[in-house]
């Protein structure tokens, strides 16, 4: 039996498809829409607080990056998610169905078939979800540091709000 010899009913919607295409249009759109408003924006309006901070000014660096960066890195999250993580979680490869064993004491926990299957699925997505949160949190600190870098530079890590120890 072969993929060619399932047959999928004419009126089966493929939700999970139209849902990526939805998701990406919707990014296109937002992404041409903050292009065209760099585009049609004056220079020296971003350019203004690097010039009164005395701090080197370039639209790709400060501004143009940073803006991609962070709508590229949530839509690469939503793919990861999308494309493997949900899909792993819904349909394993192998269900082993009756097969759970668990056997409580007061000092260890025994799993045995499906629900060691299920503890190991959600342990991993409990970590691929700390994972994205340390990755977007990056990114946007990044973005935050380029966007105003003057400010860092005006405050050059030494004040004392600023500094912790």
């Amino acid at each position: 039996m072969s993929l060619n010899d399932i047959e999928v009913p004419a009126n089966k919607i493929k939700w999970r498809q139209h849902e990526i295409i939805l998701i990406t249009l919707t990014a296109l759109i937002s992404l041409t829409g903050r292009l065209w408003y760099l585009y049609h924006t004056s220079t020296d309006q971003f350019e203004s607080p690097f010039i009164q901070t005395n701090t080197p000014f370039n639209l790709y660096k400060n501004v143009l990056l940073p803006d991609i960066s962070v709508g590229l890195a949530s839509y690469l999250v939503y793919l990861w998610f999308s494309l493997y993580t949900i899909p792993r979680l819904l349909f394993p490869k192998k269900f082993e169905a009756g097969t759970s064993k668990i056997s409580l004491s007061f000092l260890k926990i025994k799993l045995q078939g499906f629900a060691k299957k299920i503890l190991k699925e959600y342990a991993w997505l409990f970590i691929e979800i700390i994972l994205v949160i340390f990755v977007l949190g990056s990114v946007l600190n990044i973005v935050i540091y380029y966007r105003h870098q003057g400010l860092f530079i005006i405050l050059n890590f030494q004040s004392s709000s600023i500094r912790i120890i």
